[in-house]
């Protein structure tokens, strides 16, 4: 008899950071990859300035938003009075779309390296998944950022 095996939330939000982490590092691998075998798509210097701008800017926002939402989200979650479970949910949901808001700038930047071939773009892909890691969800931090009730 075949009997549905429980797996660990903790795994489950681990593995998920994790995929997203190693998506930015396998994109710029490649990136440099073409870079060094192929050059830059673009030679343009007024684009590549805007393009710049237009990250450092996007990565300093979403950034920020994530890390505005995630204080806010982590506060309503320890004072709530739901069970325990309803809060991991909740916390899973907040770290994933934390996690998304940090990626999207990472991938922006190897995106534009890949056209450019300006190694600032990497630097702040890298900077982006410095927060991420930094993020890394781990059980312990969990139960104290959210509050657990052990008797709930």
């Amino acid at each position: 008899m075949n009997t549905p095996r429980e797996t660990d939330p903790y795994n489950t939000l681990s593995l998920i950071t994790v995929s997203m982490i190693s998506s930015i590092v396998i994109f710029a691998i490649l990136a440099l990859f073409y870079h060094f075998t192929e050059g830059p798509l673009l030679d343009d210097k007024n684009l590549k300035r805007i393009f710049f701008t237009m990250v450092l800017f996007a990565s300093a926002v979403l950034i920020t938003i994530g890390n505005m939402r995630y204080k806010k989200s982590v506060d309503a979650l320890k004072y709530s009075s739901k069970k325990n479970n309803e809060k991991l949910d909740d916390f899973r949901s907040m770290h994933i779309i934390q996690m998304a808001l940090y990626e999207m700038p990472a991938l922006l930047a190897i995106v534009f390296f890949f056209l450019f071939g300006d190694f600032l773009y990497l630097i702040m892909a890298g900077l982006a998944l410095i927060e991420m890691i930094r993020k890394f969800p781990q059980r312990k931090k969990i139960e104290e950022l959210i509050n657990f009730n052990m008797f709930k």
